[in-house]
């Protein structure tokens, strides 16, 4: 019997921390993701300041939150939206705002990615 309450019990405690973990990484995608539409706006707009100035709020809140999803995700998805922020960062500290573009489109389908693979679905876990 004790057996059997120990498994329950540790059945339940991973549950809830797949449940806590999904809530942590969804609402930081949530703030990522804006910060990456923030950066698409002022590309759009041409304006390499407000870009840079944008870049620089992402990295901010990239690096308040990818230690935890080092912690929790592959490193390989995680390193490949490190990858593509640096990429875009260095392209639009140079002024190329088209090539800039191309690493937010990429640091965009990265981030979504490690979000896709948090869901809890059968898919994800077999």
């Amino acid at each position: 019997m004790g057996k059997h309450i120990a498994i329950v019990t540790l059945f339940i405690i991973l549950i809830l921390f797949a449940w806590f973990q999904r809530i942590y990484i969804s609402n930081s995608y949530a703030q990522l993701s804006q910060a990456t539409n923030e950066i698409e706006q002022e590309i759009l707009n041409k304006d390499i300041i407000k870009t840079n100035e944008s870049i620089s709020d992402f990295g901010v809140l990239w690096e308040k939150n990818s230690k935890t999803w080092m912690s929790l995700m592959l490193h390989e998805h995680v390193d490949s939206v490190y990858k593509n922020y640096f990429l875009m960062k260095k392209y639009a500290q140079y002024g190329n705002l088209s090539l800039a573009a191309v690493y937010l489109e990429q640091l965009k389908y990265s981030l979504s990615d490690v979000n896709q693979l948090d869901e809890l679905n059968i898919k994800n876990i077999f």
